[in-house]
């Protein structure tokens, strides 16, 4: 998804979206090795991304861009939502598990 917005507002050009988001060049390299960006910072900076798109992959990535397929209820919403919390939570499951595995050879 990051190369995808990197594409779209800068074509390609990972420093000036770097700009854009006025964080450094390093920090596109790092959120590209590790799957992972600042979606609130991306949302605040990036007019017209849909908030949908940028958390789950899923829908138009531009709010401009309708599409009722996507026209979700509040429960669905809310199940949705609670999928994408879930996702992130199993993404991040062998960096804590790495950290687990630490702290426990720490204090035998």
């Amino acid at each position: 998804m990051l190369e995808v917005l990197v594409d779209h507002f800068t074509g390609g050009n990972k420093a000036q979206f770097a700009n854009i988001l006025g964080v450094k060049p390093q920090t596109i390299n790092t959120w590209l090795s590790r799957n992972t960006f600042d979606a609130e910072l991306i949302y605040s900076k990036c007019d017209d991304i849909s908030g949908d798109w940028l958390l789950s992959g899923f829908g138009p990535m531009l709010k401009s861009v309708r599409n009722e397929e996507f026209a979700f209820s509040d429960p669905e919403r809310k199940l949705l939502e609670l999928c994408k919390m879930l996702v992130g939570i199993y993404e991040q499951k062998d960096s804590i598990m790495k950290e687990l595995v630490v702290a426990v050879k720490g204090i035998e």
